[in-house]
């Protein structure tokens, strides 16, 4: 499952979380573009506490289905180490090697590169290859943008 949040939540969370760019989103019946994130880990917490507005979030998950966590829910341990889970297992150079190339990804992929970008999120799943958000892009770059569509660099999601 991926947990996905918007850059409130993210400004919100930023000295406790490290996230990464998801890109831009429309949802089904909603016209306003949402740039969405992606919490990866835990940053070592100055302060010894996450803060009162941590994260108060809605959710897609990577099937497509909306969900909405409440503050309580996620900034509790048990719930942010089950989000958090499947970075653990990869190394610090391996993450570095994911997130350089993912980074590059979406730079093409925004850019309307899509084989630079198809190239790019290859290279980020030889290393983590069942990362669902590198996954996802490689498919919408082959797929590309809808025959006579403008790309603006915004993904539309269709269904809830």
């Amino acid at each position: 499952t991926v947990v996905v949040v918007a850059e409130s939540t993210r400004t919100a969370a930023l000295t406790a979380f490290a996230f990464r760019n998801l890109g831009s989103i429309t949802v089904q019946g909603k016209s306003e573009v949402l740039t969405v994130f992606e919490p990866l880990y835990r940053v070592p917490c100055r302060s010894g506490s996450l803060g009162s507005s941590l994260l108060d979030m809605g959710c897609l998950s990577s099937g497509g289905s909306v969900r909405n966590m409440s503050q309580a829910q996620l900034s509790s341990s048990a719930n942010v180490d089950t989000v958090l889970n499947a970075w653990r297992t990869i190394s610090t150079s391996a993450m570095d090697q994911i997130t350089r190339n993912y980074e590059e990804g979406m730079h093409h992929f925004v850019a309307g590169d899509f084989l630079r970008a198809t190239m790019t999120f290859k290279r980020a799943a030889e290393v983590a290859p069942e990362d669902g958000p590198t996954k996802l892009l490689l498919k919408l770059c082959q797929a590309g943008p809808r025959p006579g569509e403008r790309w603006d660099g915004v993904v539309h999601v269709e269904q809830k």
